[in-house]
This record gives C-alpha cells, structure tokens and sequence, in this order.
C-alpha cells in the first residue's frame, strides 16, 4: 500500500449558509479545501484515471451537497461533506476546512475544519 494525500484547494462556490436572516436570502461565498487520504499504489503503476479517485468526482460533490443542503452551520456543512466523501470507496481519511469570508465586521473570515476517522 502506498498512501498519498489528494489536495483540492479553494473550491469557491455561492451557497446559502448562515443562521441570520439576511443570510438566509441571498448565496453568499464559501470556500473549501479539502483533503483526502487514499492509496496510490495501483494508480501510481498504471499511470491511468480509472485507477484512482478522480479530483472531478471531489469537486462535484463538494459543490452539489453544498448546494442542495440550504445550511445553517458551518459544522453542518463540514461534517455532511466530511460523512460523504468518506463513503467513496478510495477514500482512507479525510481533512477538510470550509471558510465564509467576511461573516463579520472585523474579521477575515470564519472556518470549520473536520477530520475523519
């Protein structure tokens, strides 16, 4: 077995998430990053796709659990992705961090990092 980390960084996507109303109306932006633990080995001999977890598939349900979901939390929001992507067969562990820029007056930014198992 030869494990590798698989690296998405700032997949940026508009989404309702917030507890406040105003948040409520209008998608705001969202950034994820995430990372995933699986193992390369088999990929790493062929050199081919199929033998791996392709970064299209990741991007895909990142955005689509996000969309679909209309969510309150940040901590939902994570974990839901976090619960998701591990169920893809390839998946070993998963880090991710989701970032809501400008939530508040004087701060950058909020996040919610996850890690599973």
């Amino acid at each position: 077995m030869t494990p590798a980390w698989l690296h998405l960084r700032g997949i940026t996507f508009d989404a309702i998430l917030g507890c406040h109303p105003s948040e409520r109306t209008t998608p705001r932006p969202v950034t994820v990053d995430l990372s995933v633990q699986l193992d390369i080995s088999k990929a790493a001999a062929t050199d081919s796709l199929p033998d791996t977890l392709n970064t299209e598939t990741l991007e895909t349900l990142v955005l689509d659990t996000a969309r679909e979901g209309n969510f309150h939390l940040l901590e939902t929001l994570a974990h839901t992705l976090a619960t998701r992507i591990l169920t893809l067969p390839q998946v070993q562990s998963i880090h991710l961090t989701i970032e809501k820029p400008a939530s508040l007056p004087h701060t950058r930014s909020t996040a919610v990092t996850r890690t599973l198992p």
